[in-house]
């Protein structure tokens, strides 16, 4: 099973075109999403969960999306809570990848420095402008769009 864990962002798009980049561009096809949230955020993160699931039954496959609240100013926890559940997930054979597209700096980086060998895949889409980011995937210009996997770029 493939297993995503991403971040209930300030920008919804940011969200959404992140996924839309990790299926499309990567093939990856996460059966579980854990969103991380804070708690200010929870009912924003339950909104985007018929997003996901809609964005995911388009492309022929299901994920059940569970929302993790994560402390807010606490970014050390952030990180172990992220590690015990992808240690727990890889230990079901699991594959596991971490979308930093949408994420807060501070989220992101305390998520990726104590996961960066933990995960099979570091995703993150690059869009050139801001002035364009806050649109749908395909109605952002392809050529200003770079999707990374920063994990297969290491290598």
């Amino acid at each position: 099973m493939q297993v995503l864990f991403t971040f209930n962002g300030p920008r919804k798009w940011a969200l959404l075109n992140g996924l839309w980049s990790v299926v499309r561009d990567h093939d990856y096809r996460p059966e579980r999403i854990y969103l991380l949230t804070l708690e200010r955020d929870i009912i924003r993160a339950e909104k985007f969960r018929p997003m996901i699931e809609e964005l995911t039954a388009a492309h022929s496959f299901k994920c059940q999306v569970e929302s993790i609240i994560v402390p807010k100013d606490d970014f050390v926890m952030v990180g172990r809570i992220v590690m015990e559940k992808a240690a727990w997930e890889r230990s079901q054979g699991n594959k596991v990848a971490l979308d930093i597209t949408p994420g807060r700096k501070g989220m992101v980086v305390s998520a990726l420095v104590p996961c960066w060998d933990a995960m099979d895949h570091i995703f993150y889409l690059n869009i050139e402008t801001h002035s364009r980011a806050q649109r749908p995937y395909l109605c952002i210009p392809q050529q200003i769009q770079h999707p990374h996997d920063f994990v297969e770029e290491r290598k």
